[in-house]
């Protein structure tokens, strides 16, 4: 069963921010299943792509992404890492206020 979870707005009540991807729970991981072009990863981020870890935080699933960014304010700088089939790469982002899609 695949999970779609939506981060392009606030995820909870206590998350103030995003990250411009929308994801799923997969077997190979959380997946990156869309970009927003505005978002924060717009330049970096492809469909595909897993989602290792955000703030040096292990992201096993969506659950965990969604507590790992509900900790966090707009502005705040982070290291979001991805995996694709050319390897793992680090990016320096800082987390968006919600857009109004």
């Amino acid at each position: 069963m695949l999970l779609t979870t939506s981060l392009l707005l606030t995820l909870t009540a206590a998350t103030s921010g995003q990250i411009g991807l929308e994801i799923a729970d997969e077997p190979s991981g959380v997946v990156v299943t869309a970009v927003d072009p505005g978002g924060p990863t717009a330049a970096f981020a492809n469909v595909g792509d897993v989602v290792v870890s955000v703030d040096r935080i292990p992201v096993a699933n969506a659950e965990v992404l969604q507590a790992v960014l509900g900790r966090l304010e707009v502005g705040d700088a982070v290291i979001l890492v991805l995996e694709n089939a050319r390897g793992r790469l680090g990016h320096r982002i800082a987390i968006a206020a919600p857009r109004v899609l």
